[in-house]
């Protein structure tokens, strides 16, 4: 049984597919909070920066992930699904601190 909110839909071959609103998705998936963590090669911390930079720079291999967020914070593409990196490692940035 669906939840009150979320509409069931039967199919002529007797399938059944819960469809969820989109503001009731756009509630429980809020991807604007999330953002990444960078370090650099020795693993201190560098910048923040959001979401889709972080998922490309993963795609692209220009970093390493250190961390995902957990479960439901995924982007969806052409792809498919792209779980959202919260801690990234820059391998080739190294920051002298004694500068």
């Amino acid at each position: 049984s669906p939840e009150s909110s979320e509409l069931e839909v039967h199919g002529s071959d007797g399938t059944v597919t819960n469809i969820v609103p989109a503001q009731q998705l756009q509630q429980t998936n809020n991807l604007s909070r999330h953002r990444a963590l960078v370090l650099d090669c020795a693993y201190r911390p560098i910048n923040v920066i959001s979401w889709p930079k972080a998922v490309m720079m993963d795609w692209s291999q220009k970093a390493e992930v250190v961390e995902y967020y957990a479960p439901p914070a995924v982007a969806l593409s052409g792809q498919g699904e792209h779980m959202l990196p919260a801690v990234i490692r820059v391998p080739n940035r190294y920051i002298n601190m004694n500068e």
